[in-house]
């Protein structure tokens, strides 16, 4: 009898270890050490700037990545690996907004 006492806590503490490591892992593989850049190209005026070409250098690297907007003017670059950032965009008179 004492044996089967025994067998059941070391099963129970066996599912709650295996059940706290699983929870456990899940949020650690939500962690990313990407962001993006977003934003819209306007004018001096206001007006949206479709297909302007936005790029974003990093400042530790050189690496240079590049959006275009969109016909609303947004842009997006996504997958930027966790560092500082220039940027600047091809429409010499506009300005933009960052975003997200």
């Amino acid at each position: 009898m004492r044996q089967l006492r025994l067998f059941d806590r070391f099963i129970r503490f066996s599912i709650l270890v295996l059940a706290t490591m699983l929870f456990t892992s899940a949020a650690v593989f939500g962690q990313s050490d990407t962001g993006s850049i977003a934003g819209t190209v306007k004018d001096q005026n206001g007006a949206i700037v479709p297909g302007a070409s936005v790029t974003a250098r990093n400042q530790r690297t050189g690496e240079e990545r590049t959006g275009t907007t969109n016909t609303d003017g947004t842009f997006s670059i996504p997958a930027l690996k966790a560092s500082a950032y220039t940027d600047r965009n091809s429409h010499r008179t506009g300005r933009y907004s960052k975003g997200r």
